[in-house]
């Protein structure tokens, strides 16, 4: 027993030097709530409530690790439970108030998109649902997200700049994070409106000659940027649009076109200061 024992603690210590991790939860549970999953229905509103309750009874009294893990297997079955759903709306009125409220008992929420309803994930219903049992890595992902909803309309480009920070500053800590490329996703519309407005929100003064001149808010917003944002990942992106933009006079031309479209930023004819 004593061998047995000195074997497991040298075992412990060539684990922890060689960055060798247990696993993240007790063997088979994991993979239980996998396999719970899918053999569930992704039209079955009944299959919401039937893995929020395998979900918490697998993650009590759980590492954090191991809640992490569990907490991916139910995000993911509910994210594809509202894209299948998605697949089969219709009009927005044909969504009645009741079939709303019977949706939102399972974290979804109906929106109105150019006269179609669609479906999203509700951020704040996991977090009341599940309370303690989310792990901080997801409370601090659908607090992140629940403000991307509330806030779709541009108001100003500094809070453009602030939702970059504080998404990049979310994937700097978490780099291995399952919702990686949703993430990516919102970095990369974000970037998008910085550098391109949006159809409501100009960045340029309309000119009959084409050529608008930059506002002075989102001047601002540039200096600013590359003033509080040199570790961005889109730092030397924004601070050389800036430099071609004041080499210009601050109007709009076709190298800068040319520039952002280098740089997988598409332009959009109208929305940058001409008639």
């Amino acid at each position: 027993m004593k061998y047995k024992l000195s074997f497991l603690l040298i075992l412990g210590f060539v684990g922890l030097l060689y960055g060798v991790s247990a696993p993240q939860c007790p063997s088979g549970k994991s993979e239980s709530l996998t396999q719970f999953a899918n053999s569930l229905s992704k039209t079955d509103l009944d299959s919401v409530r039937k893995i929020s309750i395998e979900f918490q009874k697998a993650a009590k009294e759980q590492t954090r690790e191991c809640r992490e893990s569990l907490f991916s297997i139910f995000h993911k079955f509910h994210s594809d439970f509202v894209n299948a759903k998605s697949q089969a709306m219709g009009a927005l009125g044909e969504w009645t108030k009741e079939k709303r409220a019977e949706l939102a008992q399972v974290g979804i929420a109906v929106s109105d998109h150019e006269g179609f309803a669609t479906l999203e994930e509700d951020p704040n219903w996991s977090k009341t649902q599940f309370g303690t049992l989310i792990p901080e890595v997801w409370v601090e992902y659908l607090t992140l997200k629940k403000r991307e909803m509330d806030e779709k309309a541009v108001k100003s480009w500094d809070e453009v700049v602030q939702k970059i920070a504080a998404w990049e500053s979310f994937l700097k800590k978490h780099q291995h994070f399952p919702e990686k490329e949703e993430v990516t996703g919102f970095l990369g519309a974000h970037i998008q409106d910085l550098l391109t407005g949006t159809e409501t929100n100009s960045l340029y003064h309309e000119s009959a000659e084409g050529s608008g001149k930059l506002k002075d808010d989102a001047k601002k917003t540039y200096e600013k940027f590359i003033q509080t944002q040199k570790n961005s990942k889109y730092f030397t992106l924004v601070k050389g649009f800036y430099d071609k933009l004041r080499a210009n006079g601050f109007k709009w031309t076709k190298n800068l076109e040319v520039y952002l479209n280098s740089h997988g930023i598409r332009t959009v004819p109208g929305m940058m200061g001409g008639p």
